[in-house]
């Protein structure tokens, strides 16, 4: 084999960044759960040998860990406000729960493998599952409940009602829809994941929660 034939053959498999095994790795504990999710399938979807996912992680609840860790790094991101936003949408306030409630159905839709693994592993929880809960979502979800009685008491959310059940309503109204897509488009014939069924997704929800 040539010179030539080899370096063609070493430039056909992309680089590929940690970043984007993580993602093909949500893609796949989406589909699959974690028991169905394989090592090499997750290393087929960006087209890398097993050996180089195992290269940067020793086995399969190692990739999982970190591909959750990604998974909510990602979500925190996508959700918070800049300092400007902070300034212009001060908590507890009407404008800054429909600027978040717009931007949470936007990262569903985009993201809907998120709903997918929780979906998924929190069926029937395992101590893998209670460890990434535990280190990602008290936290942010201690300080929602605040943002939430906070929005109770200024009388912008008009009901008594206790925080977690606001939170899960919030959560499944604008997750479900693009999570189900598949099953949407099936049973419906309704594309939940166009730009125009995400825009209107995000209006009723915004005009459900937060009603002028």
């Amino acid at each position: 084999m040539s010179s030539v034939d080899l370096k063609s053959r070493s430039t056909k498999r992309p680089a590929r960044s940690r970043e984007d095994i993580l993602e093909a790795a949500l893609k796949e504990f989406a589909e699959r759960g974690f028991d169905g999710a394989t090592v090499r399938g997750i290393a087929a979807r960006i087209d890398l040998t097993h050996g180089m996912i195992r290269y940067h992680y020793d086995n399969k609840e190692q990739l999982w860990f970190a591909a959750v860790e990604h998974l909510f790094e990602r979500q925190f991101e996508y959700l918070k406000f800049s300092e400007q936003e902070e300034l212009e949408y001060p908590r507890g306030t009407r404008e800054r729960f429909a600027t978040f409630l717009r931007r949470y159905v936007y990262y569903c839709a985009k993201y809907p493998e998120h709903a997918r693994i929780l979906m998924q592993e929190t069926v029937s929880p395992t101590p893998r599952m209670r460890k990434a809960l535990k280190q990602h979502l008290r936290e942010p979800h201690h300080s929602m409940a605040d943002e939430i009685r906070l929005l109770q008491k200024n009388g912008v959310l008009k009901t008594d009602a206790p925080p977690a059940s606001i939170m899960y309503m919030i959560s499944g109204a604008c997750q479900n829809l693009f999570a189900l897509a598949p099953e949407v488009k099936v049973s419906l014939d309704y594309n939940a994941l166009s730009r125009k069924a995400i825009e209107d997704h995000a209006d009723l929800i915004v005009s459900t929660f937060v009603p002028s």
